[in-house]
């Protein structure tokens, strides 16, 4: 064991990646996903969850 590592998502798009390693570094990342998903489950402005647009016309108004 070195450590500890925490990855958490808050969307499909975003994430952060927390480290505790056992010599007293530590830190935190950014998670971006680079490429679309299709089907990610997401919310949106009004708290309404929506499947994200794929682009393939059969997604969620």
């Amino acid at each position: 064991k070195i450590g500890q590592v925490t990855v958490t998502f808050s969307d499909c798009d975003h994430g952060s990646v927390q480290y505790n390693f056992d010599d007293g570094r530590t830190g935190t990342f950014a998670l971006a996903r680079i490429a679309s998903r299709p089907g990610c489950v997401t919310r949106v402005g009004d708290g309404v969850a929506r499947k994200r647009d794929t682009g393939l016309g059969n997604d969620n108004p």
